[in-house]
């Protein structure tokens, strides 16, 4: 699948969330749910072009609106990962070329995601990505 008509890359996170993230919203950007953040879109309306995670912060049923709304599904184990679901989506997103990302909802809940978060920063710079958070 080509994603060369987004512009950038959207991830939406577990954290804080609400009406002012989707504010963000552009019809050419790509979509990323990272765990509860594909449910957050989900329940906006919007489909995420990806959804991904361990998924262990979302009920099952919201699980199987996640499985059957998302236009891709990246799954991976809770306990056997390196990398938190944020930093997970973010990867991906590095990985199949955008080099503008935004995370939404990355701070304001737990301090210890806020500062990985952050560190993600680093990383954007180390490949030349514009990165926001």
């Amino acid at each position: 699948m080509s994603f060369s008509h987004h512009s950038r890359a959207l991830i939406f996170t577990g954290g804080s969330l609400g009406g002012w993230a989707l504010s963000h919203v552009s019809p050419d950007d790509f979509l990323i749910g990272a765990d509860r953040g594909a449910q957050f879109l989900i329940s906006s309306g919007y489909a995420p072009h990806l959804a991904v995670g361990d998924f262990d912060s979302v009920s099952s049923d919201e699980m199987l609106q996640i499985t059957d709304t998302a236009l891709e599904l990246l799954t991976c184990d809770s306990y056997d990962k390196d990398f938190t679901d944020t930093e997970l989506a973010f990867r991906e997103a590095l990985q199949r070329g955008f080099r503008h990302i935004v995370i939404l909802g990355g701070l304001g809940t737990r301090f210890d995601h806020s500062l990985g978060n952050v560190h993600l920063l680093r990383q954007a710079d180390d490949h030349a990505v514009n990165s926001f958070l």
